[in-house]
């Protein structure tokens, strides 16, 4: 019965324990990241906006529900293939130029993008996020099994190469 205790009195120390660490991490984390893509400005805006051929080209992705296709008020589900589901909504949008879109899930936050010709073949996307993890425990959670950086370079790299299966 000690031991049982003890072990008890283990795990409570070690909760305690991370959600201090979790006190003192900052609950916002920012990323940004910049492409030159190998296709025309239109092209890439199709691409990044056809929300429902996502999973057709971004192996993160399972499936997307979209929920309102309204221009400008675009709702959508994004279903991982690991994590859970990942609430989006259009903030605002600028056609073929700008987007901003809010995000809610484990974590929330704002994702934007900026598109600008380059040349006829070629398009600069600039891209930004920032999300926030409320919960202290989350939060130490969040920092040891995702890192938001490798996922943008991840999410360009596909959208890189999308733009350029996709009559390049």
């Amino acid at each position: 019965m000690k031991i049982l205790f003890l072990c008890f009195l283990g795990v409570v120390f070690f909760g305690l324990f991370v959600g201090l660490i979790g006190l003192f991490l900052p609950p916002t984390r920012s990323v940004s990241g910049m492409r030159e893509i190998a296709a025309p400005q239109d092209r890439v805006w199709q691409i990044i906006t056809g929300l429902a051929a996502q999973p057709t080209w971004r192996s993160d992705i399972a499936s997307v529900d979209v929920t309102d296709t309204t221009p400008g008020k675009e709702r959508w589900v994004e279903r991982p293939r690991k994590g859970p589901p990942i609430q989006f909504l259009t903030e605002s949008m600028t056609q073929k130029t700008a987007w901003k879109v809010r995000f809610s899930g484990p974590a929330e936050g704002i994702w934007c993008c900026r598109l600008e010709p380059i040349s006829e073949q070629r398009t600069r996307i600039y891209v930004e996020e920032s999300s926030m993890v409320q919960n202290y425990w989350a939060r130490v959670l969040a920092r040891l099994v995702f890192d938001p950086q490798a996922f943008l370079d991840g999410y360009l790299d596909q959208l890189s190469k999308a733009a350029a299966q996709n009559g390049g």
